[in-house]
């Protein structure tokens, strides 16, 4: 699924038109965008939680030169479904 197809589905279950689905789809995604930006976790209950992890500086591998590259400091975005979404898929 993508997200024409949120749209479509959101439009058909809605008297929403189709310009104000997509509206609402993108506020959706921008509101969760700019909450994990400042580094907040944003919960949707029966769904689960995204969280912004911080990922300590290491040794990685580049394949093409074939050598141990430092990797910085830098965050991660971690996607932890609930208990409920978890039992029904």
């Amino acid at each position: 699924m993508i997200k024409k197809d949120i749209v479509k589905r959101i439009k058909e279950e809605t008297s929403l038109s189709d310009e104000r689905s997509k509206e609402a789809v993108d506020l959706i995604i921008n509101y969760v965008k700019e909450a994990l930006l400042r580094k907040e976790t944003v919960e949707i209950r029966g769904f689960g939680a995204f969280i912004v992890k911080r990922k300590k500086k290491g040794k990685g591998w580049h394949f093409m030169k074939r050598k141990q590259v430092d990797v910085p400091d830098n965050f991660r975005v971690k996607f932890i479904p609930s208990r409920r979404l978890k039992k029904e898929v």
